[in-house]
């Protein structure tokens, strides 16, 4: 799919993109090869591990990781002297780096801290949110960010086990 996903978005070559949740550079290197030599390519992530990654997978002139979150676009690319871009590209959630890592705490199967923090320098992990926030407050976010249709039965059953 980062194929499809790149020759939707690139619609002129020598234009600005950004990759806003760049990940380990799937969708960025497929929109680099469609991009022309005239072309910019700016990868946000707010993953320490993702920006590492992708600055040794992703050597071309053209690409520029920036560590931040998704939400500060305009921000990011602002600082960098740019006025306008072009196309802009999020793909929403974990990636299978983050899922296979133990220590992320993503993944149900393996033994470890609950965190799930998509950068490790957030503060507030999973452990913190299920062990000490009220009741109404694990409702309110299953209930407005996750949609969760049961999301009282789920804060009660959070509650009671701890």
């Amino acid at each position: 799919m980062p194929a499809e996903s790149a020759s939707l978005l690139v619609s002129d070559p020598g234009g600005v993109y950004v990759d806003g949740t760049l990940g380990y550079g799937g969708h960025s290197q497929e929109i680099l090869k469609i991009l022309g030599p005239g072309g910019k390519l700016i990868g946000i992530d707010c993953d320490p591990a993702a920006i590492t990654s992708s600055r040794a997978l992703i050597t071309d002139p053209r690409f520029t990781p920036v560590p931040g979150f998704y939400q500060e676009t305009g921000r990011l690319v602002s600082d960098l002297g740019i006025e306008r871009i072009n196309g802009l590209l999020l793909d929403l959630g974990v990636s299978s780096p983050q899922l296979d890592v133990p220590e992320r705490g993503f993944s149900f199967r393996f033994n470890a801290p609950l965190d799930m923090r998509m950068s490790p320098d957030s503060g507030l992990t999973a452990a913190d949110i299920v062990n000490n926030w009220s009741r109404d407050r694990i409702f309110a976010v299953l209930r407005n960010f996750g949609e969760e249709p049961k999301a009282g039965r789920i804060a009660d059953r959070i509650v009671r086990q701890r």
